[in-house]
């Protein structure tokens, strides 16, 4: 992995709000686009990452000045298996909700029967 990252932001600002994105598939499997514009609280931003073998390894890259936000993504869609080395099949992770009184409390990995699929 390799990370480069400097910001400066307001502290006294929650802002964010959402411009403009845009996303979209690539001619590689797996593999996808973002682009998004933002108003936040950034004074000045510059993110620079690159990653791989981890869940949507790919490259990113965020450029901030005077609270507006440029973000460029380039990523695979698919979970990291770090057990086997290898990316987790179909992309999917085999998630086990408990619930309490109806509401979902805790969610944990399963190697047994896949009960449902969650695909971010």
């Amino acid at each position: 992995m390799i990370n480069f990252s400097f910001n400066l932001f307001n502290p006294f600002s929650d802002r964010f709000k959402i411009v403009y994105e845009k996303c979209g598939k690539t001619w590689i499997p797996h593999k996808f686009w973002e682009f998004n514009f933002y108003k936040d609280n950034s004074i000045i931003r510059l993110i620079l990452e690159f990653t791989i073998r981890t869940d949507h390894a790919g490259f990113i890259l965020e450029i901030a000045l005077l609270g507006w936000l440029i973000e460029f993504r380039f990523y695979d869609v698919r979970h990291w298996n770090h057990t086997n080395t290898t990316w987790a099949k179909g992309g999917y992770l085999r998630v086990e909700v408990a619930a309490v009184a109806g509401t979902a409390t805790n969610a944990s990995i399963v190697t047994g029967k896949q009960i449902g699929r969650a695909h971010v």
